[in-house]
């Protein structure tokens, strides 16, 4: 997915390897216990699927498929813009 031409433009090539280990050092992987499709949009159901799967307390988006849906589940979804990141 970074790899994608729409989000090139938002880093440089060359520290894609490193944030790729930065990531991996503070993720972990989810086991899909649940297929959602809920979404307006079902192309966005999969993140839906991995933050309940994942017990997540958010999803931050910009996307408004995913927005209006706000709170889902127990998870909280927010745009950036609205986190203590921006």
């Amino acid at each position: 997915m970074l790899g994608k031409p729409k989000l090139a433009r938002y880093y440089d090539p060359g520290d894609l390897a490193e944030f790729v280990l930065w990531y991996r050092h503070f993720s972990e992987p989810v086991v899909l216990t649940e297929t959602i499709t809920q979404c307006r949009d079902p192309k966005d159901d999969y993140l839906l699927s991995l933050a309940i799967s994942g017990r997540a307390d958010w999803l931050v988006t910009g996307d408004d498929d995913l927005l209006v849906l706000n709170p889902f589940r127990g998870v909280t979804i927010l745009r950036v813009a609205d986190t203590t990141l921006a």
